[in-house]
């Protein structure tokens, strides 16, 4: 169908560092060079850092430095082709971890191996999985490096260190394959943000979240690919409604148009994410239901505009509201996205407040004021006054 859409992005996302010391191209730029890169993830996932390099380019003495300063547990991030093209398969066939970190069968290097653990050794291995001509007889199971399965689609689909390993890697222009094990403290116990930072400075490594690296990727790249579109008639107004299938996700968002969406003045827009049950069925647990209702009608009064109906790879709503966060930059992004391919680039948010889409304006598209929705007045049973002061003071 269509090509994938690129977007227009503001230079404010470019080199964009949140917390960490240094921007995600320095990071590309230390991978490239074969050099090492600290990844920490959010404080509310594992909370730690891991130590990276790229796979093919590791020596000895930085496999040497990793087991000083890390767990020991050496971990080669592959993509799921390399893996079934050595014979890796998982290692166990239900995964219990709490972040389902995909650990495959361990193995080592044979031309290489002695007892396999010394640091040459694992290095060899190392290099051994990411080099195209190793085969699956070149390898000893088990052995002592730990390969990982990638989540194709990386960081945008699962925000863990693995797939930043093998992301860093790409975008380095190397082989997808990285080296990564988990920093620690002198005592044993794991470094924490404070910890890396300090670890960062003394070693001269650069320091990257995993939130930046998505936020890089979808700076550069689409998350969302037009498949299709028909006309629809709803309520009072005629639509034309746009299909889009998510790059990161099993889902398929849908762009409502009313009328010519591109127009002297700024379009339209109401960025909605799916709630089954309030928006399909009138359920009365939330004010999702309500909110879309009433962001056609306001749609259709006006005469042109574009409401951009989110959705996630499951049903969303079945056991309650459970709507996404606006400030995913996922969501942010394919918002955005969508709203490019259209040929919309000034907005008036249909919004309680502005701020929840203020972040549309890093993917280009200038948001330039809001207009206020009035709902039917919905009773919540969704958790209470608190869950109820959060749905009522800003949109989502």
């Amino acid at each position: 169908m269509e090509a994938l859409i690129r977007p227009r992005v503001s230079p404010a996302v470019e080199g964009h560092a949140e917390e960490a010391l240094s921007t995600v191209e320095e990071a590309v730029a230390a991978i490239a060079a074969g050099g090492f890169v600290i990844v920490v993830d959010d404080e509310g996932r594992e909370n730690e850092g891991d130590l990276i390099v790229a796979a093919e380019q590791v020596t000895a003495d930085q496999m040497g430095f990793m087991v000083r300063y890390t767990s020991g547990v050496i971990c080669v991030a592959l993509e799921p082709g390399r893996l079934r093209e050595l014979r890796l398969p998982l290692m166990v066939p239900s995964n219990e971890d709490l972040f389902c970190t995909a650990f495959t069968v361990t193995a080592d290097y044979a031309p290489a191996a002695t007892t396999g653990i010394s640091a040459a050794e694992r290095a060899a291995t190392a290099r051994a999985l990411a080099d195209p001509a190793t085969h699956p007889t070149d390898l000893v199971r088990p052995g002592h490096v730990f390969p990982l399965r990638y989540r194709e689609g990386g960081v945008l689909r699962r925000p863990g260190h693995t797939e930043a390993a093998v992301d860093l890697a790409r975008l380095a222009g190397l082989r997808p394959a990285g080296v990564l094990a988990e920093i620690v403290n002198d005592d044993g116990t794991m470094a924490r943000r404070d910890d890396l930072r300090r670890f960062a400075r003394r070693h001269g490594i650069p320091l990257i979240s995993v939130a930046a690296l998505i936020r890089y990727r979808l700076s550069r790249e689409s998350v969302v690919q037009r498949v299709g579109e028909c006309w629809m008639p709803l309520g009072d107004g005629a639509f034309t409604a746009y299909c889009y299938q998510s790059q990161w996700e099993d889902a398929a968002h849908v762009a409502l148009v009313h009328g010519s969406p591109v127009t002297a003045q700024p379009t339209l827009v109401r960025v909605h994410h799916e709630c089954l049950l309030s928006d399909m069925l009138a359920g009365g647990r939330c004010a999702c239901g309500s909110r879309l209702r009433a962001a056609l009608s306001k749609i259709t009064d006006r005469g042109s505009g574009v409401l951009i109906y989110l959705r996630r790879g499951a049903p969303n709503g079945l056991l309650g509201c459970q709507a996404a966060e606006p400030s995913d930059p996922r969501w942010t992004a394919a918002a955005s996205h969508i709203l490019t391919d259209l040929g919309v680039s000034r907005v008036r948010v249909l919004a309680a407040t502005r701020e929840p889409w203020r972040e549309l304006e890093t993917y280009g598209v200038t948001v330039v004021g809001r207009a206020p929705l009035h709902p039917q007045p919905t009773r919540l049973h969704c958790g209470g006054r608190a869950r109820a002061l959060r749905l009522e003071g800003i949109e989502i």
